[in-house]
This record gives structure tokens, sequence and C-alpha cells, in this order.
């Protein structure tokens, strides 16, 4: 594993942090603090008993402890900061679960940020509008000499869609939601059967 981090190039946060070795690429591309203050207040002011929390490069940050185990198969809980701690932070994902009224809030915020949907609904994920993973692996290929259409994508959601239009051969997951699955080039198991290993073990056999 440890192998892996050296060579490897790593794109976070939905494209928002990147981190290449090869290229000496690395960017953030975060939600500047004043918008994270304004969403902040928009969605506590509409439902104060919200899930919210940021992640910001390495650390996952909150208001209050949070259990997310079982929606975001994490081991680790956020740190819990302060309402005013939280406002000043230039996020690289604003994450909230829980009720609120996502028409409104796409209306106030859709210029502002790029909003998904993910886990079935649960989870909304927010980030900045100029960040995405296609957008950022492009870059990275562009930088290594690697055509998009030599690059295998795997994915399970909504944030893929943009990596499975871009790239030469896409896996959709077995737990896949079905609009990767109708635009991949083929399915694998599950993330909890191994697909991803499944694949790479039969092209390396």
């Amino acid at each position: 594993m440890m192998y892996l981090f050296k060579i490897g190039s790593f794109i976070y946060y939905n494209g928002a942090y990147t981190n290449c070795i090869h290229t000496g690429i690395n960017i953030h591309i975060p939600i500047e603090s004043q918008i994270t203050s304004e969403v902040l207040e928009y969605c506590l002011s509409c439902n104060p008993d919200l899930d919210l929390s940021i992640e910001v490069q390495d650390q996952w940050l909150s208001l209050k402890e949070y259990d997310y185990t079982a929606l975001m198969r994490v081991k680790e809980r956020p740190i819990v900061k302060t309402l005013d701690e939280l406002k000043q932070i230039n996020a690289s994902k604003i994450l909230f679960t829980g009720n609120l009224e996502m028409i409104s809030f796409q209306e106030k915020f859709k210029q502002k940020l790029n909003i998904l949907s993910t886990d079935n609904g649960s989870l909304i994920q927010l980030s900045s509008p100029t960040a995405s993973k296609e957008k950022t692996l492009e870059m990275l290929c562009k930088a290594m000499n690697i055509p998009l259409e030599g690059v295998m994508v795997f994915g399970d959601d909504v944030n893929d869609i943009g990596l499975f239009q871009s790239c030469g051969w896409a896996v959709a997951m077995g737990n896949a939601i079905e609009e990767l699955k109708q635009i991949a080039a083929e399915i694998t198991e599950s993330n909890d059967h191994d697909g991803v290993a499944l694949v790479l073990e039969r092209l390396c056999s």
C-alpha cells in the first residue's frame, strides 16, 4: 500500500484536491470561506438539526458528534468545531444529511456550488463549481501524456458520470446507480465483493 502512495496520483473530494508526485501537481480548489459561511447559515436556518460536516484536505470537521459509520463507511468521527470556526474554512467539500427543501437550496446556490445528491439521495455533497473528477483527471493525463481513451475508470454513483463519459473503458460496480450501468463498458461485482480487484486480476492474469 505504501508503494502505491509513492507512485500514485490521487484525486480527492470530487476533484477539489489533487496530489501527483510524478508531475508535481498539487492543487486545492476549495469552496471559499464566504460561501461556506453562507451555506452553513442558510442550512441551519432551514433546519437547525441538519447533520452538517466539512472536509478540508485531510481533516473532517463538524458542529457536533455524528455517527456516519453506516452511511459513509468510515471508522473515525469528525473533529468537532464551533460554527464560527467552520464559517472561516475554505472547504474542500461540504456534506449534509437530513431534511432540507432541496429545490430552494439548488436555486439559491446552483451558481456558486457543484451540488450532488449521492447514496440514494441520503447524502448531499457540495464542492466548488470549478472542481470535478473528470476535469482533474484530464489535467493529470495531459501532464503525463496519457490519452483519456486509454484510461479505465470504476464508479458507483452520480459523481462518477463525468468520468464514465470521458474515459475509454468505464466499469460500473455491482452496487452502482442504474444510470452508470447503462453507460458502462462492463459491470463488475459490488464494492463489498471486491469488484475492482476482480477486474484488475482478470487483466493481469
